[in-house]
This record gives C-alpha cells, sequence and structure tokens, in this order.
C-alpha cells in the first residue's frame, strides 16, 4: 500500500495546482480583465445588450433626425436607421453588428446609449451641423469630386461639412450580417473610396491657399512685411537644382509682398520658400504642418476633429534646406512636400480670422439627456493659442481682402459683405499612363473679414476632370463661386 502513497500525492498535488490555475484564471477574467471583455466588440453579449436598449437619436443643431432606432424582429430589438442616407455618412458612421461603429455613432457612443425601460427618456447628440447648408455643399459639389468645410472661426463648431463621393449607412447597419458584410465589402473595395472622406481624412497639396502660411512665416521671422519688393520675373531656380517654378500661365510678376499675394505670385513665394530655409518647417508647425516624424515624412498632430479619421498635415523634415532645398521653395507655393485635408487647410485659415489662436474642430455642439438638459458642450477651449501675432493675422487678412477684391478671388465677392479669401491651384499626381491631369482647385475664406462669423473652405479635386483648359481649371474658377454662393446662403442673401 505503501508504494501508492507517493504517486496519489503526486495526483493530488498536481490536480490542486490545476484547480489554483483555474480559480487564478477565473478571477482574473472576471475581475481584471472584466471590463475588456464586456466591452469587446466580439462578445455576443455585448452585442446583444448594444442592441437590445434604445439609443438616442442624433440631430443636426436646426434638430432634424439623421441618425435614430426603432424597434426589430429579431433577438437585437432596435434597427439602426439613417434617414438621410449619404448626406451625413462620414459624420454620423454606422453603428454596426459586423465590423462595430464609426463617427459620431463611435465617438459618441456612451452618451447615445439608452437603458433598457427608459425608451421615453433617451439622451441624444445634437451636432453643430446646419441641415440647410449641409444640404446645399452637396448641391453645389455637384457630380465634382472633392470636399467643402464650413466653421466658425471662433469656436471650431463646423456648420457643413460634405465630400463626394460619400456613402449611405443604412445597408452596413442591418442585422443581417450575410447582407452587412456584402455592403461593407463593396464599400471598402469601391476604388473611389466614398468611405474616406475627402474633408478631413486625405491629404492634397494645398498650392497657393499655403502661401497664408509664407507671408505669415515671412512676416513672423522678420524676412519681409507688407511693403517688402520682389523683382518682376518669370521664374525661380532654387538652389540644388535646375528646375525652374514658374507663374501660373507663365507670365512676369513681383512687386510689393501684399500684391504678389493678390496676384498669387509663384515667384515671389518660392524664393520666401528658399529664404525661410529651415525656420520655414519651425513656423509651418505653428499651423500643424509637420512635428512627427512618421516613418520618411514629416506629419503634423491629427487634427482634434471629435470623430476619428483626421489625418495630420505634412511638411519637408526639420533640418533638411542644406540638402533638400527645392522642397522648401516648392512649400512656399503649397507643393512638394507639403499636404494637407480642407479640414486642416480650414484651420490655418481660421487661425488669421482669429487673431492668432486655432480653434479644436467639432462636429456635435452638445449632449443632452432624455428630459432635453443640456449635459455637456464640445469644443470650447481652443486648440492652438497664439500660433502667430494678432499683427500678423491682422495684415494676412488684409491681404485676402485684397485678393478677393481685385485679385485672383473676385469670384467670391459679395457686394453686402466683405470676404477675406485666397485662391488656390496645385498640380496634381497623374496616373503613370497619363500624359497630363487637371490641377486641384481652392478657395480657402472668411467673411466678414472684420468680425469673421464663418469660415468656408472649397477644395475639388483634379477639378474634377473637367473639360476645361489649363486657364479654366483654377481654384479662382471653380472654388471661389462656390464660397460665394454658401456666404449667400449663410447671410441670407439668396
Amino acid at each position: 500500500m505503501s508504494e501508492l502513497v507517493v504517486p496519489t500525492r503526486r495526483v493530488a498535488r498536481f490536480v490542486f495546482i490545476l484547480f489554483f490555475i483555474l480559480v487564478g484564471q477565473l478571477t482574473y477574467l472576471q475581475v481584471v480583465r472584466a471590463d475588456d471583455l464586456k466591452n469587446d466588440k466580439f462578445n455576443v453579449r455585448t452585442i446583444i445588450n448594444e442592441f437590445a436598449k434604445p439609443r438616442g437619436d442624433i440631430v443636426t443643431s436646426d434638430n432634424q433626425v439623421v441618425a435614430f432606432s426603432e424597434p426589430s424582429n429579431d433577438q437585437l430589438k432596435f434597427q439602426r436607421v439613417y434617414p438621410q442616407g449619404e448626406l451625413y455618412g462620414h459624420i454620423t458612421g454606422f453603428q454596426s453588428i459586423l465590423v462595430g461603429n464609426t463617427g459620431v455613432e463611435s465617438a459618441y457612443n456612451s452618451a447615445l446609449r439608452g437603458k433598457r425601460g427608459e425608451e421615453q427618456n433617451v439622451p441624444r447628440v445634437v451636432l453643430s451641423i446646419d441641415s440647410e447648408i449641409q444640404t446645399l455643399l452637396k448641391e453645389l459639389l455637384g457630380t465634382n469630386i472633392g470636399a467643402i468645410v464650413v466653421m466658425q472661426p471662433n469656436t471650431g463648431s463646423i456648420v457643413g461639412m460634405y465630400a463626394n463621393p460619400s456613402y449611405d449607412p443604412n445597408p452596413i447597419a442591418v442585422h443581417d450580417s450575410v447582407d452587412a458584410q456584402k455592403a461593407y465589402t463593396a464599400l471598402v473595395q469601391n476604388p473611389e473610396k466614398p468611405s474616406v472622406s475627402r474633408a478631413f481624412s486625405e491629404r492634397y497639396p494645398p498650392g497657393s491657399t499655403f502661401k497664408i502660411v509664407t507671408s505669415a512665416a515671412s512676416i513672423e521671422t522678420g524676412i519681409a512685411d507688407a511693403e517688402r519688393e520682389f523683382p518682376q520675373a518669370f521664374s525661380f531656380t532654387p538652389p540644388l537644382t535646375d528646375r525652374e517654378i514658374r507663374n501660373f500661365g507663365g507670365g512676369g510678376c513681383g512687386g510689393t509682398l501684399q500684391r504678389s499675394f493678390r496676384e498669387s505670385c509663384n515667384v515671389t513665394f518660392a524664393k520666401l520658400g528658399d529664404e525661410l530655409k529651415d525656420n520655414f518647417v519651425t513656423e509651418m508647425g505653428k499651423f500643424g504642418f509637420g512635428g512627427q516624424l512618421d516613418n520618411d515624412v514629416n506629419v503634423g498632430e491629427n487634427p482634434p476633429l471629435d470623430i476619428d479619421g483626421a489625418v495630420g498635415a505634412t511638411a519637408p523634415k526639420e533640418n533638411s534646406y542644406a540638402q533638400d532645398a527645392p522642397n522648401f521653395a516648392f512649400a512656399g507655393i503649397g507643393q512638394g512636400l507639403v499636404s494637407a485635408s480642407p479640414l486642416s487647410v480650414s484651420l490655418f485659415t481660421a487661425t488669421i480670422a482669429n487673431q492668432g489662436t486655432t480653434p479644436t474642430p467639432h462636429v456635435v455642439d452638445r449632449l443632452e439627456d432624455g428630459r432635453g438638459n443640456v449635459t455637456k458642450r464640445i469644443g470650447l477651449d481652443p486648440w492652438k493659442e497664439n500660433a502667430i501675432s494678432a499683427s500678423t493675422a491682422s495684415t494676412i487678412r488684409d491681404f485676402m481682402v485684397d485678393a478677393v477684391q481685385r485679385g485672383t478671388g473676385t469670384r467670391a465677392k459679395i457686394p453686402s459683405v466683405q470676404v477675406a479669401g485666397k485662391t488656390g491651384t496645385a498640380q496634381a499626381s497623374c496616373a503613370a499612363d497619363a500624359p497630363s491631369c487637371p490641377p486641384h482647385a481652392w478657395f480657402t475664406s472668411f467673411a466678414p473679414a472684420e468680425a469673421p462669423e464663418y469660415v468656408v473652405t472649397v477644395f475639388i479635386q483634379k477639378s474634377s476632370g473637367n473639360a476645361l483648359s489649363s486657364n479654366a481649371a483654377t481654384g479662382g474658377q471653380l472654388a471661389a463661386p462656390i464660397a460665394k454662393a454658401v456666404y449667400e446662403k449663410l447671410f441670407g442673401l439668396r
């Protein structure tokens, strides 16, 4: 019998160890990782819980419902519905049993959750978006690929933001996982990338709109003031290259910095980019361009938009002028290594409108409980304070007013409201088999100039392939009139 004692003890000891391991694992899962498991999007019980209780509406600032829940006939109890479809797709995002939540549905998920038995007391999220402005932006873009951003510069409230193409969230929000998968696969595999907002999730060369930043950098560093004279010239050749930078249309231009801005003179601003040297990167950083090395690209901090997907703006690398002088000249005219989303362009425009302060952009204005009481206001604090001096901002404002009154932006001029703006026509990269492609057309602005209420930025990608001459596919010709129409609506003039 004694010969069984040792093996029995070994087995008992092994079982005892297994028991403690099991108890430890259960304790770890139920205590330490309880919240993680509860919120895991692949947890079936979590999914059922999310859909088994009412969910708050998402409404516009003028009380138009853009997302709501209705009772369903399956175990998930409630079906999410987006009555405006693609008009708000990039903003609302979707609630999906398949891929989780996106957009406002994700960023404000906890605020939208209701409670069982309280169907009459569900909280809601109120957007800063105005439904009439949002509808107008879609109409104005028409078949053009691009984006329009309308923002209040003092608060960062986004009054309208639409990008074409967009997408309808409804097919992805269905409870049938097979149908949802088909819709999601079709969306993300679409070569036109409708799931990605061109307003804040894609970067493009900003072209001459970036002359706002180049002018501010030149004034802040003391390289130039409004009256500095530049010789009339047809081209500028940066150091370390024989590639000339020419003016749009091939003509000559020059004169004071203000006149060069008004006429959007490439030669002047390429020269300034070269003169700024490494200081240019530092000054760009004040406007959110560059600052973080991502592989081989100097990318800026992502704008603090309250929904996911906003991308940072790029710049030449720090302290790289000695090896890469040409890209500093090209940066001066918003080309080369400089790229930004329309949202980023809106933000540096808002910095000028705000006398040097950059707001925090947001598409949600406030959160309300089921009784309509405000529980939280969104975006009250600025993103960057004193990015540039108020005097520099005032000088650039005057430049922008001049550009609209008698320069490249005259198509945005409104008799009863003074608009401050800057056009941009940026070279776009072409497909390998394409001999040429239309440029990007930009216009960024704010109004009224002396007491800004709105920033309007219009971007048309590669002029959307319009059959126009190269002289017509410009920011002044294509984008500025769209901004004018937006202002006329904003100020009740149409």
